[in-house]
Protein backbone atom coordinates (compact mmCIF):
# COMPACT_ATOMS: atom_id res chain seq x y z
CA UNK A 1 0.00 0.00 0.00
CA UNK A 2 1.16 3.52 -0.66
CA UNK A 3 0.76 5.50 2.94
CA UNK A 4 0.45 8.64 2.93
CA UNK A 5 4.01 9.80 3.94
CA UNK A 6 4.49 11.99 7.69
CA UNK A 7 6.46 14.94 8.06
CA UNK A 8 9.01 13.49 9.76
CA UNK A 9 11.52 12.42 6.68
CA UNK A 10 11.11 15.68 4.52
CA UNK A 11 9.45 18.77 5.60
CA UNK A 12 6.21 19.32 3.46
CA UNK A 13 7.41 21.47 0.75
CA UNK A 14 4.18 22.56 -0.90
CA UNK A 15 1.86 24.18 2.44
CA UNK A 16 0.93 26.69 0.26
CA UNK A 17 1.40 25.52 -3.38
CA UNK A 18 -1.21 23.00 -4.13
CA UNK A 19 -0.23 20.77 -7.20
CA UNK A 20 -3.62 19.67 -7.84
CA UNK A 21 -4.66 23.29 -8.16
CA UNK A 22 -1.54 23.66 -10.51
CA UNK A 23 -2.71 21.07 -12.86
CA UNK A 24 -6.23 22.53 -13.00
CA UNK A 25 -4.37 25.71 -13.91
CA UNK A 26 -3.18 24.32 -16.70
CA UNK A 27 -5.70 22.46 -18.40
CA UNK A 28 -7.93 25.30 -18.03
CA UNK A 29 -5.75 27.32 -19.50
CA UNK A 30 -4.51 25.85 -22.47
CA UNK A 31 -6.53 22.30 -22.45
CA UNK A 32 -5.09 19.39 -24.65
CA UNK A 33 -1.71 19.59 -24.94
CA UNK A 34 -1.09 17.16 -28.49
CA UNK A 35 2.61 17.13 -29.78
CA UNK A 36 3.65 20.43 -31.93
CA UNK A 37 0.40 22.10 -31.59
CA UNK A 38 0.31 25.60 -30.11
CA UNK A 39 -1.23 24.66 -26.81
CA UNK A 40 1.52 22.16 -25.90
CA UNK A 41 4.55 25.66 -26.95
CA UNK A 42 2.06 27.90 -25.00
CA UNK A 43 2.55 24.83 -22.04
CA UNK A 44 5.98 25.05 -22.38
CA UNK A 45 6.55 28.95 -22.13
CA UNK A 46 3.96 29.19 -18.69
CA UNK A 47 6.78 26.00 -17.47
CA UNK A 48 9.41 27.78 -17.84
CA UNK A 49 7.96 31.35 -16.40
CA UNK A 50 6.79 29.26 -13.46
CA UNK A 51 10.36 27.84 -13.02
CA UNK A 52 12.36 31.09 -13.58
CA UNK A 53 10.61 32.30 -9.99
CA UNK A 54 12.49 29.22 -8.46
CA UNK A 55 15.89 28.40 -10.85
CA UNK A 56 19.22 30.19 -11.43
CA UNK A 57 18.61 29.37 -14.91
CA UNK A 58 15.54 28.35 -17.43
CA UNK A 59 15.71 27.59 -20.92
CA UNK A 60 13.14 26.54 -23.62
CA UNK A 61 15.13 23.95 -26.08
CA UNK A 62 13.29 23.67 -29.25
CA UNK A 63 13.47 21.01 -31.78
CA UNK A 64 11.62 19.69 -34.96
CA UNK A 65 10.09 15.65 -35.04
CA UNK A 66 7.76 14.20 -37.48
CA UNK A 67 4.53 13.63 -34.96
CA UNK A 68 2.72 11.90 -37.42
CA UNK A 69 5.56 9.27 -38.29
CA UNK A 70 4.32 7.87 -34.57
CA UNK A 71 0.52 7.76 -35.36
CA UNK A 72 1.13 6.41 -39.18
CA UNK A 73 3.70 3.71 -37.78
CA UNK A 74 0.81 1.09 -37.24
CA UNK A 75 -1.04 2.30 -40.50
CA UNK A 76 2.45 1.70 -42.20
CA UNK A 77 3.26 -2.15 -40.70
CA UNK A 78 -1.00 -3.10 -41.49
CA UNK A 79 0.07 -1.81 -45.05
CA UNK A 80 2.87 -3.76 -45.27
CA UNK A 81 1.52 -6.48 -43.29
CA UNK A 82 -1.65 -6.67 -46.24
CA UNK A 83 0.61 -6.58 -48.84
CA UNK A 84 2.85 -9.20 -47.85
CA UNK A 85 -0.07 -11.49 -47.04
CA UNK A 86 -1.28 -10.99 -50.98
CA UNK A 87 2.30 -11.71 -52.00
CA UNK A 88 2.04 -14.69 -50.20
CA UNK A 89 -0.36 -15.83 -52.96
CA UNK A 90 1.68 -14.73 -55.94
CA UNK A 91 5.42 -14.10 -55.06
CA UNK A 92 5.94 -15.83 -51.79
CA UNK A 93 9.68 -14.54 -51.86
CA UNK A 94 8.25 -11.36 -51.53
CA UNK A 95 5.63 -12.14 -49.01
CA UNK A 96 8.93 -13.34 -46.76
CA UNK A 97 11.38 -10.03 -47.84
CA UNK A 98 8.05 -7.41 -46.44
CA UNK A 99 7.51 -9.55 -43.64
CA UNK A 100 11.31 -9.09 -42.64
CA UNK A 101 11.52 -5.21 -43.33
CA UNK A 102 8.55 -4.64 -41.36
CA UNK A 103 10.04 -6.81 -38.42
CA UNK A 104 13.08 -4.89 -38.72
CA UNK A 105 11.75 -1.77 -38.21
CA UNK A 106 9.63 -2.61 -35.40
CA UNK A 107 12.36 -3.55 -33.17
CA UNK A 108 14.84 -1.01 -34.62
CA UNK A 109 12.12 1.68 -33.37
CA UNK A 110 10.42 0.27 -30.65
CA UNK A 111 13.47 -1.45 -28.74
CA UNK A 112 16.24 0.87 -30.13
CA UNK A 113 15.08 4.00 -30.62
CA UNK A 114 15.93 4.91 -33.95
CA UNK A 115 13.28 7.18 -36.09
CA UNK A 116 13.33 5.15 -39.18
CA UNK A 117 9.63 6.84 -40.77
CA UNK A 118 10.67 10.34 -39.43
CA UNK A 119 11.88 11.25 -42.53
CA UNK A 120 8.70 10.51 -44.76
CA UNK A 121 6.62 13.14 -42.74
CA UNK A 122 6.41 16.87 -42.09
CA UNK A 123 8.02 18.28 -39.72
CA UNK A 124 6.77 20.06 -36.53
CA UNK A 125 8.57 21.74 -33.39
CA UNK A 126 8.31 20.45 -29.86
CA UNK A 127 9.93 22.40 -26.72
CA UNK A 128 11.71 21.27 -23.61
CA UNK A 129 11.92 23.19 -20.39
CA UNK A 130 15.02 22.80 -18.86
CA UNK A 131 14.92 24.83 -15.42
CA UNK A 132 18.70 24.54 -12.68
CA UNK A 133 19.53 25.02 -9.00
CA UNK A 134 23.04 25.66 -8.71
CA UNK A 135 24.44 23.44 -5.23
CA UNK A 136 25.53 25.50 -2.42
CA UNK A 137 28.91 23.79 -2.06
CA UNK A 138 30.83 22.27 -5.23
CA UNK A 139 28.96 20.65 -6.94
CA UNK A 140 29.34 16.40 -7.00
CA UNK A 141 26.44 15.38 -9.23
CA UNK A 142 23.26 16.27 -11.51
CA UNK A 143 20.26 15.31 -10.68
CA UNK A 144 17.76 15.03 -13.14
CA UNK A 145 13.84 15.24 -12.14
CA UNK A 146 11.98 14.79 -15.40
CA UNK A 147 8.45 14.60 -16.73
CA UNK A 148 6.88 15.76 -19.88
CA UNK A 149 3.70 17.83 -20.23
CA UNK A 150 2.24 16.73 -23.56
CA UNK A 151 -0.70 14.89 -23.74
CA UNK A 152 -1.97 11.90 -25.82
CA UNK A 153 -4.98 10.93 -28.61
CA UNK A 154 -7.47 8.98 -26.46
CA UNK A 155 -7.47 5.37 -26.89
CA UNK A 156 -10.30 3.26 -26.99
CA UNK A 157 -8.87 -0.24 -25.93
CA UNK A 158 -7.59 1.24 -22.93
CA UNK A 159 -10.76 1.15 -21.28
CA UNK A 160 -11.05 -1.09 -18.53
CA UNK A 161 -13.90 -3.25 -20.94
CA UNK A 162 -11.45 -3.63 -24.18
CA UNK A 163 -8.22 -3.69 -21.96
CA UNK A 164 -8.15 -7.56 -21.56
CA UNK A 165 -8.34 -7.99 -25.34
CA UNK A 166 -5.94 -5.45 -26.14
CA UNK A 167 -2.57 -6.69 -24.73
CA UNK A 168 -3.90 -10.11 -26.32
CA UNK A 169 -4.52 -9.20 -29.55
CA UNK A 170 -1.50 -6.97 -29.42
CA UNK A 171 1.03 -9.34 -29.12
CA UNK A 172 -0.95 -12.09 -31.44
CA UNK A 173 -0.67 -9.39 -34.34
CA UNK A 174 3.45 -9.64 -33.49
CA UNK A 175 3.41 -13.29 -33.57
CA UNK A 176 1.41 -13.54 -37.13
CA UNK A 177 4.43 -11.32 -38.10
CA UNK A 178 6.87 -14.73 -37.58
CA UNK A 179 4.14 -16.73 -38.78
CA UNK A 180 3.18 -15.26 -42.17
CA UNK A 181 7.61 -15.14 -42.25
CA UNK A 182 7.65 -19.14 -41.58
CA UNK A 183 4.09 -19.75 -44.20
CA UNK A 184 6.17 -17.89 -46.75
CA UNK A 185 9.25 -19.73 -46.13
CA UNK A 186 8.09 -22.77 -46.21
CA UNK A 187 5.71 -22.25 -49.44
CA UNK A 188 9.40 -21.30 -51.32
CA UNK A 189 10.49 -25.29 -50.54
CA UNK A 190 6.94 -27.39 -50.89
CA UNK A 191 6.33 -28.26 -53.81
CA UNK A 192 8.46 -31.23 -53.65
CA UNK A 193 7.07 -31.95 -50.17
CA UNK A 194 3.20 -32.06 -49.90
CA UNK A 195 2.98 -32.57 -46.15
CA UNK A 196 5.05 -28.89 -45.95
CA UNK A 197 2.29 -27.62 -47.93
CA UNK A 198 -0.25 -28.46 -45.95
CA UNK A 199 1.85 -26.59 -42.83
CA UNK A 200 2.41 -23.40 -45.29
CA UNK A 201 -1.49 -23.17 -45.77
CA UNK A 202 -2.30 -23.65 -41.92
CA UNK A 203 0.04 -20.93 -40.98
CA UNK A 204 -0.84 -18.56 -43.88
CA UNK A 205 -4.86 -19.03 -42.58
CA UNK A 206 -3.76 -18.30 -38.97
CA UNK A 207 -2.01 -15.09 -40.51
CA UNK A 208 -4.74 -14.29 -42.13
CA UNK A 209 -6.88 -14.37 -39.22
CA UNK A 210 -4.38 -11.69 -37.61
CA UNK A 211 -4.89 -9.55 -40.27
CA UNK A 212 -8.08 -9.26 -39.89
CA UNK A 213 -7.37 -8.20 -36.19
CA UNK A 214 -4.71 -5.87 -37.23
CA UNK A 215 -7.13 -3.97 -38.88
CA UNK A 216 -9.54 -3.83 -36.96
CA UNK A 217 -7.20 -3.14 -34.29
CA UNK A 218 -5.89 -0.06 -36.00
CA UNK A 219 -9.37 1.27 -37.13
CA UNK A 220 -9.91 1.41 -32.97
CA UNK A 221 -6.37 2.42 -32.06
CA UNK A 222 -6.92 6.15 -31.79
CA UNK A 223 -9.80 8.66 -31.82
CA UNK A 224 -9.36 12.34 -33.28
CA UNK A 225 -9.82 13.36 -29.62
CA UNK A 226 -6.95 14.37 -27.42
CA UNK A 227 -7.22 14.02 -23.38
CA UNK A 228 -6.49 16.45 -21.05
CA UNK A 229 -3.89 14.53 -19.67
CA UNK A 230 -3.71 16.03 -16.07
CA UNK A 231 -2.33 12.81 -14.49
CA UNK A 232 -0.57 11.56 -17.77
CA UNK A 233 1.82 13.79 -17.18
CA UNK A 234 0.94 17.25 -15.85
CA UNK A 235 0.44 15.98 -11.91
CA UNK A 236 4.11 14.69 -12.44
CA UNK A 237 5.45 18.55 -14.08
CA UNK A 238 3.21 19.82 -10.67
CA UNK A 239 5.53 17.73 -8.62
CA UNK A 240 8.72 19.31 -10.77
CA UNK A 241 7.85 22.67 -10.06
CA UNK A 242 6.97 21.83 -6.41
CA UNK A 243 10.29 20.30 -5.66
CA UNK A 244 12.37 23.74 -7.44
CA UNK A 245 10.09 25.60 -4.84
CA UNK A 246 11.61 23.66 -2.14
CA UNK A 247 15.19 23.71 -3.25
CA UNK A 248 15.07 27.57 -4.53
CA UNK A 249 14.40 27.75 -0.36
CA UNK A 250 16.65 24.56 0.72
CA UNK A 251 19.38 24.82 -1.89
CA UNK A 252 21.63 21.62 -1.72
CA UNK A 253 25.01 21.54 -0.81
CA UNK A 254 26.96 19.47 -3.22
CA UNK A 255 23.83 18.43 -5.58
CA UNK A 256 22.54 20.26 -8.79
CA UNK A 257 19.40 20.13 -9.37
CA UNK A 258 17.65 20.11 -12.98
CA UNK A 259 14.06 20.50 -13.49
CA UNK A 260 13.04 19.45 -17.07
CA UNK A 261 9.84 18.98 -18.64
CA UNK A 262 9.92 17.39 -22.27
CA UNK A 263 7.45 17.63 -25.08
CA UNK A 264 6.67 15.09 -27.46
CA UNK A 265 6.54 12.33 -24.85
CA UNK A 266 3.64 10.79 -26.44
CA UNK A 267 4.83 10.17 -30.17
CA UNK A 268 7.58 8.00 -29.60
CA UNK A 269 9.47 10.19 -26.67
CA UNK A 270 10.95 12.17 -28.95
CA UNK A 271 11.71 15.52 -26.23
CA UNK A 272 13.57 13.22 -24.34
CA UNK A 273 15.31 11.79 -27.14
CA UNK A 274 16.70 15.53 -28.16
CA UNK A 275 17.86 16.05 -24.84
CA UNK A 276 19.96 13.46 -24.25
CA UNK A 277 21.41 14.29 -27.59
CA UNK A 278 22.13 17.86 -27.29
CA UNK A 279 23.21 17.49 -23.82
CA UNK A 280 24.97 14.34 -23.71
CA UNK A 281 28.21 16.05 -22.87
CA UNK A 282 26.80 17.28 -19.70
CA UNK A 283 25.06 13.98 -18.84
CA UNK A 284 27.80 11.34 -18.33
CA UNK A 285 28.15 11.69 -14.66
CA UNK A 286 24.03 12.63 -14.21
CA UNK A 287 21.23 11.30 -12.32
CA UNK A 288 17.60 10.91 -13.75
CA UNK A 289 14.56 10.09 -11.58
CA UNK A 290 11.65 10.08 -14.24
CA UNK A 291 7.90 10.96 -13.00
CA UNK A 292 5.04 9.84 -14.65
CA UNK A 293 1.24 9.46 -13.76
CA UNK A 294 1.88 10.45 -10.09
CA UNK A 295 -1.47 11.93 -8.97
CA UNK A 296 -3.77 8.21 -8.86
CA UNK A 297 -2.72 5.07 -7.60
CA UNK A 298 0.05 3.20 -5.92
CA UNK A 299 3.42 4.67 -6.45
CA UNK A 300 6.08 2.26 -7.84
CA UNK A 301 9.96 2.12 -9.55
CA UNK A 302 10.20 0.87 -12.61
CA UNK A 303 13.41 -0.64 -13.22
CA UNK A 304 13.33 -1.58 -16.39
CA UNK A 305 10.83 -0.92 -19.50
CA UNK A 306 10.69 -4.15 -22.35
CA UNK A 307 8.79 -3.12 -25.24
CA UNK A 308 11.63 0.32 -25.33
CA UNK A 309 14.62 -2.37 -24.58
CA UNK A 310 15.32 -0.49 -21.88
CA UNK A 311 16.86 -2.07 -18.16
CA UNK A 312 16.89 0.81 -15.80
CA UNK A 313 20.03 1.39 -13.44
CA UNK A 314 20.11 -0.09 -10.05
CA UNK A 315 21.55 2.68 -8.32
CA UNK A 316 18.84 4.94 -8.81
CA UNK A 317 16.31 2.33 -8.06
CA UNK A 318 17.75 1.37 -5.11
CA UNK A 319 17.81 5.27 -4.35
CA UNK A 320 13.73 5.73 -4.68
CA UNK A 321 13.47 3.07 -2.78
CA UNK A 322 15.55 3.80 -0.12
CA UNK A 323 13.96 7.32 0.14
CA UNK A 324 10.31 6.29 -0.22
CA UNK A 325 11.09 3.43 2.80
CA UNK A 326 12.57 6.77 4.82
CA UNK A 327 9.40 8.20 3.63
CA UNK A 328 7.31 5.71 5.21
CA UNK A 329 6.11 5.16 1.84
CA UNK A 330 6.14 1.25 0.66
CA UNK A 331 7.52 1.62 -2.95
CA UNK A 332 7.80 -1.72 -4.95
CA UNK A 333 9.80 -2.19 -8.25
CA UNK A 334 8.77 -3.95 -11.47
CA UNK A 335 9.72 -4.20 -14.92
CA UNK A 336 7.32 -3.33 -17.42
CA UNK A 337 5.98 -5.23 -20.26
CA UNK A 338 3.85 -3.07 -22.67
CA UNK A 339 4.52 1.00 -22.93
CA UNK A 340 7.78 3.22 -22.41
CA UNK A 341 8.78 6.53 -20.45
CA UNK A 342 11.41 8.91 -21.10
CA UNK A 343 13.59 7.17 -18.82
CA UNK A 344 14.60 4.79 -21.55
CA UNK A 345 16.19 7.22 -23.42
CA UNK A 346 18.47 7.87 -21.09
CA UNK A 347 18.89 4.25 -20.50
CA UNK A 348 19.80 3.41 -23.90
CA UNK A 349 22.51 6.41 -23.98
CA UNK A 350 24.14 4.54 -20.84
CA UNK A 351 23.11 7.55 -18.48
CA UNK A 352 21.79 6.37 -15.22
CA UNK A 353 17.94 6.24 -14.87
CA UNK A 354 14.52 5.29 -13.55
CA UNK A 355 10.82 6.14 -13.36
CA UNK A 356 8.80 6.90 -10.43
CA UNK A 357 5.00 6.02 -11.56
CA UNK A 358 1.96 4.66 -10.04
CA UNK A 359 -0.65 2.04 -10.86
CA UNK A 360 -4.22 0.72 -10.01
CA UNK A 361 -4.88 -2.61 -8.85
CA UNK A 362 -5.28 -3.95 -12.13
CA UNK A 363 -1.06 -2.92 -12.70
CA UNK A 364 -2.70 -0.50 -14.95
CA UNK A 365 -1.97 3.83 -14.38
CA UNK A 366 -5.69 5.00 -14.25
CA UNK A 367 -7.35 6.73 -16.61
CA UNK A 368 -4.25 6.25 -18.96
CA UNK A 369 -4.85 8.02 -22.27
CA UNK A 370 -8.61 7.76 -21.72
CA UNK A 371 -11.05 11.06 -21.39
CA UNK A 372 -11.33 10.33 -17.92
CA UNK A 373 -7.79 11.69 -17.51
CA UNK A 374 -9.37 15.14 -15.69
CA UNK A 375 -7.99 16.73 -12.64
CA UNK A 376 -10.53 15.72 -10.67
CA UNK A 377 -9.49 12.64 -11.02
CA UNK A 378 -6.07 12.92 -9.07
CA UNK A 379 -5.55 13.51 -5.23
CA UNK A 380 -3.30 15.77 -3.53
CA UNK A 381 -2.06 13.10 -0.98
CA UNK A 382 -0.57 11.19 -4.22
CA UNK A 383 0.73 14.62 -5.28
CA UNK A 384 2.37 15.44 -1.99
CA UNK A 385 3.75 11.54 -1.77
CA UNK A 386 5.62 11.53 -4.97
CA UNK A 387 7.40 15.22 -4.42
CA UNK A 388 8.49 13.91 -0.63
CA UNK A 389 9.80 10.84 -2.28
CA UNK A 390 11.99 13.38 -4.89
CA UNK A 391 13.23 15.72 -2.20
CA UNK A 392 14.32 12.57 -0.21
CA UNK A 393 16.56 11.43 -3.23
CA UNK A 394 17.98 14.76 -3.12
CA UNK A 395 18.43 14.66 0.32
CA UNK A 396 19.98 11.20 0.43
CA UNK A 397 22.51 12.23 -2.35
CA UNK A 398 23.28 15.15 -0.47
CA UNK A 399 24.26 13.32 2.45
CA UNK A 400 25.19 9.78 1.22
CA UNK A 401 25.75 8.47 4.98
CA UNK A 402 23.10 8.90 5.40
CA UNK A 403 21.84 6.97 2.18
CA UNK A 404 24.33 4.08 2.99
CA UNK A 405 22.36 3.17 6.51
CA UNK A 406 18.64 3.77 4.75
CA UNK A 407 19.97 1.61 2.22
CA UNK A 408 20.93 -1.49 4.28
CA UNK A 409 18.93 -4.56 3.45
CA UNK A 410 16.38 -2.17 1.16
CA UNK A 411 17.66 -4.22 -2.07
CA UNK A 412 16.23 -7.39 -0.50
CA UNK A 413 13.06 -6.35 0.78
CA UNK A 414 12.10 -5.13 -2.27
CA UNK A 415 10.35 -7.28 -4.93
CA UNK A 416 11.11 -7.28 -8.51
CA UNK A 417 7.35 -7.77 -10.35
CA UNK A 418 6.36 -7.76 -14.40
CA UNK A 419 3.51 -5.73 -14.84
CA UNK A 420 2.12 -4.00 -18.15
CA UNK A 421 3.14 -0.54 -17.97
Amino acid sequence: MNAVASNAGVANAATDFSIKRFVENICFRFGPRLPGTAAEAKTARFLAQALREYCDEVVIDEHRFSPRSFDWGATFHLMIYLVALVAYVIVPPMSLALVLLSISIFFLSRLKGYEILEQFFPQEKTQNVVGKIKSRGQPRQVLILSAHHDSAYYMPFLEKRSRKIFLPVFFFILLAHGILFIAAGVRMVASPFPVFGSLSGYLYGIAVVAGILFFIFRLFLFKNVAVLGANDNLASVGVLVAAARYCAANRPGHIECWFVSFGAEEVGLRGSKRFTRKHWHELEKSMVINLEMVGAGTLMVVAGERMAGARHSPVVVSLIVDAAKACGIEMSTFVGIFGETDASSFSRMGIQAATIAAFGEDGVPPNWHLLTDTPENIDEDHLQNALRVCLKCIHLLDHPEEHSAAGAGSSEESKLMVRNE
